[in-house]
């Protein structure tokens, strides 16, 4: 990326992604690499459409990027193995983060979202949440290993979790026809454009795991 110059990086990116299912024009891009946080940071400004699903009477839903976990793998060893050994978790992070800015012909009590969740499970971290503020609905989705190995027992004890790990996709929701009541209330979701998010990555965690 440092190589290129930024008229050459923009063309790149243009002809790259430009008619795909994600954007219609590419207006700017940037390049940086912070030497703190060890991060190559792309920003990409454009435009894109945007799938709303028509749900009758003037109702309609939206699935948003990045929201949504598939469910881990039972943990679980072939006959013969070492029943007693610990299972193995790569330590990881990641972090994403959605604002949709609320249409300002629509009234934002209108407009609502699906589950959010705080969870543990095989010792991996699945959080989810969102709010409604300020005319935009944000969502933050973050995913952290917490123990690298786990037990036999717990692995057992998870085992049985399983089938109740929430693996829906991020959904938020518009009824022209009446309030909507949320199912949660936000912890303080920061919207994508409030603020350096290498700085604040830890919105994407529980409040009690905030720094």
């Amino acid at each position: 990326m440092s190589a290129l110059t930024d008229e050459q990086r923009l063309q790149a990116f243009r002809n790259a992604l430009t008619g795909d299912s994600s954007w219609n024009a590419i207006e700017a891009v940037s390049y940086r690499f912070d030497v703190p946080a060890r991060a190559s940071i792309v920003e990409i400004v454009g435009t894109g459409p945007v799938d709303w699903d028509d749900d009758g009477d003037g109702e309609r839903s939206l699935s948003l990027p990045g929201g949504g976990f598939s469910p881990p793998s039972r943990r679980q060893r072939a006959p013969g193995q070492d029943q007693e050994a610990p299972f193995y978790d790569e330590p990881g992070f990641n972090c994403h983060a959605t604002t949709v800015r609320l249409p300002s012909d629509t009234r934002p009590d209108r407009w609502s979202y699906n589950s959010t969740y705080d969870t543990v499970i095989y010792g991996h971290l699945y959080y989810r949440d969102f709010e409604r503020r300020d005319a935009s609905i944000r969502m933050v989705r973050g995913s952290r290993t917490e123990k690298p190995e786990i037990e036999k027992q717990q692995a057992e004890r998870d085992n049985g979790r399983l089938a109740r790990f929430d693996n829906s996709r991020a959904w938020i929701y518009y009824n022209p026809g009446k309030p909507a009541a949320l199912p949660a209330v936000g912890s303080g979701v920061p919207a994508t454009y409030d603020g350096d998010w290498l700085q604040q990555a830890g919105a994407c965690l529980p409040p009690d795991m905030r720094e």
